[in-house]
């Protein structure tokens, strides 16, 4: 069984038909891109856990870094420093647009 069979839970002779631009019930099209939409936003959530940081996070993130003690809690604030170097290229982006 594919992943895409799982997803869907469409069968394979479905699956077939859509792919070979055959007519499907519009039930069983829109099952198929609900489900292969909810992959695309799973991936990219494994991929990237802070794709939805916002810039105006970005001072918050800073103070927050600026409370941890490095020395103790090196992990957080590497984390934290990627964080903040992603949102300020961002900005830098931004403000060349």
């Amino acid at each position: 069984m594919s992943e895409l069979e799982r997803l869907a839970e469409i069968s394979r002779e479905t699956i077939i038909l859509v792919t070979k631009s055959k007519p499907v019930k519009p039930s069983t099209l829109r099952a198929l891109t609900v489900s292969m939409d909810e992959y695309d936003k799973r991936k990219l959530v494994r991929h990237d856990p802070f794709h939805a940081d916002t810039i105006k996070e970005l001072p918050d993130l800073k103070e927050l870094r600026g409370l941890l003690n490095p020395k103790k809690e090196r992990k957080h604030v590497a984390l934290l420093n990627k964080r903040i170097a992603r949102l300020e290229k961002m900005v830098c982006l931004g403000a060349r647009a």
